[in-house]
């Protein structure tokens, strides 16, 4: 097989620059990340602008450093 292809991982080493270079190091292409309990029964109750917030520290905590 010669086409490209993607590989998708959920892992806690997601949550940080270490951890994403070494997922990258792996083969991996793409990372999920959450921020929510997963598990968690019930509607979600937490505010948008809590959400907005967390994803604006990961993206300056991992994201912004992985990508320099």
């Amino acid at each position: 097989m010669d086409r490209p292809f993607e590989v998708h991982v959920i892992s806690t080493d997601a949550y940080s620059v270490d951890g994403v270079r070494r997922l990258e190091d792996q083969g991996v292409t793409d990372a999920i990340v959450g921020f929510r309990w997963p598990y968690q029964v019930g509607p979600d109750t937490e505010p948008l602008a809590e959400k907005i917030a967390k994803l604006h520290r990961f993206a300056d905590a991992v994201i912004a450093k992985v990508k320099s």
